[in-house]
């Protein structure tokens, strides 16, 4: 069994709050370095899902079916999310009843054959917020595991890290010229937009072979503990001043670049050093916040930030210096809450199963099949 990383769970916690404050930042300048710095979060997970992919001998593979099945659960969740969000705000916000032609017309819109062409090739969120985050795993897991099927997973391995810079190498340089040469226009994706670069090619899978390479070679570098967190700081300055630079580079146009090298160096030293340091946080809030409740505030942040700002408007003293901190703690506090509802209910549920051991995986597929059933259902009948 193995033992649980306090650090890295510190780590993650701390990624969860930079991703809210990613979507939720001051304006000005204060905004614009809270903004850059936020994007050192989604690598960390990214990391994560990489090194504890492998393992296992030769049954490295076998894990990559289930993480399929999970990031594709996450999505259908995430999605179902998001609709039912739409139709609240419709009916009870704004008091439009809603026909069915309506919801089908919606429904047709988000899963438009254009809107999924798009989303495979560029990870795009289909509906929702931040969405392409589940996206890019769920294509990244599927393309690992097409790779493996195919004899090629040694390969992958030991060649990890080479591919891994290879793919930051091209992305991040070749972005710039591109935009700087004037070219609008990618595959049908417009290369001033963010999108292009936060996918599965050229984020996900990178981090994640990141990963792979430091699961089996963490301890081939020779750095101490001080150098690590002094180099990661000095990535971290030198993504802001990457940012300033490429926007000089790429002037009059402009590039929704995200990544910087700085960024990637920053996440590497601090990965390395939780994985060297796994006892190091044990017992604080961001531990637990990385253990129990980054998913839930990843899901729910966009959310909780729309409706406090409802509630608070964005004309006032509190919207403008208080509110990426209030939008932090009111999503921490209701993921705990979620948390400990989805604890009751899976105590109950095994308790339950353990009544009738034979029919628990039967049981878990009906219930999956039953949930998607009656979800749409609802759609089509209750909002009518």
């Amino acid at each position: 069994m193995q033992q649980k990383n306090s650090c890295l769970n510190a780590l993650k916690g701390a990624a969860c709050i930079l991703v809210v404050l990613n979507h939720f930042h001051w304006n000005g300048i204060a905004g614009d370095i809270t903004y850059i710095v936020s994007h050192l979060g989604v690598p960390v997970f990214f990391l994560t899902s990489g090194y504890f992919l492998l393992g296992g001998g030769d049954r490295k593979a076998e894990k990559l079916p289930k993480k399929i099945f999970h990031a594709w659960r996450l999505l259908f969740v995430h999605l179902l999310l998001y609709v039912y969000n739409f139709f609240f705000e419709t009916i009870f916000l704004a008091e439009v009843i809603v026909s069915k032609s309506e919801v089908l017309y919606q429904l047709r819109a988000i899963f438009s054959l254009e809107a999924l062409k798009s989303s495979l090739k560029w990870s795009m969120t289909l509906y929702g917020s931040a969405q392409w985050f589940l996206i890019a795993l769920l294509e990244a897991y599927v393309l690992l595991y097409v790779l493996y099927k195919l004899g090629l997973g040694r390969i992958l391995e030991k060649y990890s890290l080479v591919i891994s810079c290879f793919l930051f190498l091209v992305h991040i340089p070749v972005r710039i010229l591109i935009v700087k040469l004037g070219i609008t226009d990618i595959w049908g994706m417009d290369t001033a937009q963010t999108a292009i670069v936060r996918n599965t090619l050229f984020d996900a899978l990178p981090f994640m072979l990141l990963g792979v390479w430091l699961k089996g070679n963490a301890e081939k570098v020779k750095l101490s503990d001080t150098s690590l967190i002094a180099i990661a700081l000095t990535g971290i300055v030198t993504s802001i001043f990457e940012s300033y630079i490429t926007e000089w580079l790429v002037s009059p146009y402009t590039v929704g670049c995200v990544l910087y090298f700085g960024t990637i160096t920053a996440d590497f030293c601090l990965f390395l050093y939780a994985i060297n340091n796994a006892s190091v946080l044990r017992g604080g809030i961001l531990e637990h916040i990385g253990e129990r409740l980054s998913m839930i505030i990843y899901f729910i942040h966009p959310l909780v930030g729309k409706y406090i700002q409802i509630s608070i408007g964005n004309e006032t003293v509190i919207y403008r210096y208080s509110y990426p901190i209030i939008v932090v703690l009111i999503s921490i506090i209701a993921a705990q809450i979620i948390s400990r509802i989805m604890e009751q209910q899976k105590r109950v549920k095994l308790k339950y199963t353990a009544a009738e051991p034979g029919c628990a995986a039967g049981r878990d597929k009906k219930e999956t099949a039953i949930l998607i059933l009656c979800t749409f259902i609802l759609l089509f009948s209750v909002f009518s």
